[in-house]
């Protein structure tokens, strides 16, 4: 979303049974942080369709064309990390979105810009940020905490004291540990 700078009313997922948490035979629902995100940025999440998708083909393959298309403008680049190949990509980009069709007018710019982009909401100040609190988690005697069947280092001072963790960001009543 940050890339197009704006927002869809609705968002497309894959068919239901790929990302439900609880199900039951007239209810579904999907994953706490799917519903988050859809809620920050105000946005309704339809559920695909199962047996036979129509969209699918069509949006992987204009994937794949735009896909095939950087990586071949790319290939004879050197990067030596992402954040060399990522302006790259999106120069890349921005140059083929620009490029005139051939049998008709306009490139895919301006037909974003005239069709697509009226129907979108802006994006909200903040960005989406994705976290999980989990209250009262003890560290254990060997200075580490239990968090989603993973281990974490915390300073020894801490042991046997009472936390707060959001992922891997640990804190104890304000101060932030680093």
């Amino acid at each position: 979303m940050t890339l197009i700078g704006a927002v869809p009313e609705e968002t497309w997922a894959p068919p239901l049974f790929y990302n439900m948490e609880l199900a039951c035979l007239f209810v579904a629902a999907f994953p706490y942080s799917q519903y988050t995100h859809a809620e920050h940025y105000q946005a309704a999440v339809m559920p695909a369709q199962v047996k036979k998708p129509k969209e699918k083909a069509s949006v992987e393959g204009a994937v794949g064309k735009i896909a095939r298309k950087i990586i071949g403008m790319l290939r004879n680049g050197t990067f030596h990390s992402i954040d060399g190949l990522n302006p790259a990509i999106r120069k890349t980009l921005d140059r083929l979105n620009d490029k005139p069709f051939q049998k008709r007018n306009g490139s895919r710019k301006t037909i974003y810009e005239l069709e697509e982009k009226p129907y979108l909401r802006t994006l909200p100040m903040f960005p989406f940020e994705s976290c999980e609190w989990l209250y009262n988690h003890k560290v254990g005697p060997n200075s580490h905490i239990w968090f989603h069947k993973r281990q974490y280092s915390v300073p020894s001072s801490y042991i046997n004291t009472l936390m707060c963790s959001i992922t891997v960001l640990l804190f104890v009543s304000t101060p932030h540990i680093n």
